[in-house]
C-alpha cells in the first residue's frame, strides 16, 4: 500500500513536470511518510517540498479541508 501511494506520487508528479510551462499547475502535493513520521508538503509550481512537518503514530493518510487550510492526517500505531 505503502509503495502504491508513493508510486501515484511520483507519476502525478512527473506528468505535472513534462507539461510544457505554460501550462503547468498549482497547488501542494501532500505525501505522508509512515516510517519516519512525517507529512511533507510539496509545492507543483516548483516541483520541491517546502515543509517536513512530524507527526506521531505513523501516518497512514491525509485529507484537506474544503478551504485548503487545514491537513489532517491519521496514524495506524
Amino acid at each position: 500500500m505503502r509503495s502504491s501511494l508513493l508510486a501515484a506520487v511520483l507519476l502525478s508528479v512527473a506528468a505535472v513536470a513534462a507539461q510544457p510551462k505554460s501550462s503547468r499547475l498549482t497547488g501542494t502535493v501532500i505525501a505522508v511518510h509512515q516510517q519516519s513520521d512525517s507529512v511533507t508538503l510539496i509545492d507543483l509550481k516548483t516541483m520541491e517540498a517546502y515543509r517536513h512537518v512530524r507527526v506521531v503514530g505513523g501516518p497512514h493518510e491525509a485529507a484537506v479541508s474544503t478551504d485548503g487550510r487545514t491537513v489532517v492526517a491519521t496514524g495506524q500505531r
